[in-house]
């Protein structure tokens, strides 16, 4: 459960790095019981129902699965592989900033003219416009041939780089061979790897069993909630599940 719970998070960058659908699909569907098990209320419910959404987008929307699978949940700024990004950040560090920053498209962004009341409705009306503007500033960054993803080569494969680079990796294999190795002691038990602790009884049933009961709670949650249709913003009951955190004990001393 704790490596699915680490390694969530790459598949999910990884699917959008390498523009694999499902991979990423997947990845968002398992890693939803992890928040339906440590309680995270917003992630789980919203993370579910995003979930439903794609696996029904064929019937809703059809044609857009074949779309989505062909490339439409990254987006490729330059020619180097691998370098694609999520769609929402990528608008965010386009259209958005452009239209936010002082000096956007139109030299008049949000963040200048936040105390200008009048300046500021104008502001709003124009924002059904904004990607339009903002292609004036990809044009002239095209005419001028700048930009920031122009090039065709990694910035992490540079002399300096490689060099930090290999510098963090001997460092973390010097860390983890001063780590207790839980594949040589006593597999009977649960250890905690950066303390070399046995992790206590209740907490271990925890964390053995957190993967199953989120997937139950979830499934609770499909059926009780998204299938009738009702309910969905009602709190969801706590699994109050402990974790290696709850092995740390605080000492209050006391001076006489």
């Amino acid at each position: 459960m704790v490596f699915w719970g680490m390694l969530f998070p790459s598949t999910v960058n990884e699917g959008v790095k390498t523009n694999e659908f499902l991979l990423y699909f997947q990845s968002i569907d398992l890693m939803s019981d992890l928040f339906f098990s440590y309680d995270c209320q917003n992630y789980a419910c919203y993370l579910i129902m995003f979930c439903v959404l794609l696996a029904n987008v064929d019937d809703t929307h059809p044609g857009a699965l074949d779309l989505l699978k062909r490339g439409a949940i990254s987006v490729a700024r330059a020619m180097i592989p691998g370098f694609r990004e999520d769609v929402d950040r990528t608008t965010e560090e386009t259209i958005m900033r452009d239209s936010k920053t002082y000096s956007g498209a139109s030299g008049t962004g949000i963040s200048g003219i936040t105390r200008n009341y009048a300046a500021y409705q104008r502001w709003i009306l124009l924002i059904l416009d904004m990607h339009e503007r903002s292609k004036y500033t990809v044009a002239t960054f095209s005419l001028l041939d700048i930009g920031f993803y122009t090039g065709d080569h990694h910035k992490d494969v540079r002399k300096s780089e490689v060099k930090r680079s290999q510098d963090n990796v001997r460092k973390t294999v010097d860390a983890l061979k001063n780590f207790l190795n839980p594949f040589s002691v006593n597999k009977d038990k649960l250890y905690c790897v950066p303390s070399a602790a046995a992790v206590p009884p209740e907490i271990e049933k925890d964390l053995l069993e957190a993967e199953k009961k989120g997937k139950e709670a979830r499934m609770e949650f499909v059926h009780e909630r998204l299938k009738k249709g009702e309910k969905f913003f009602e709190p969801i009951r706590k699994q109050k599940l402990k974790t290696m955190a709850n092995m740390k004990k605080s000492v209050k001393l006391k001076t006489t």
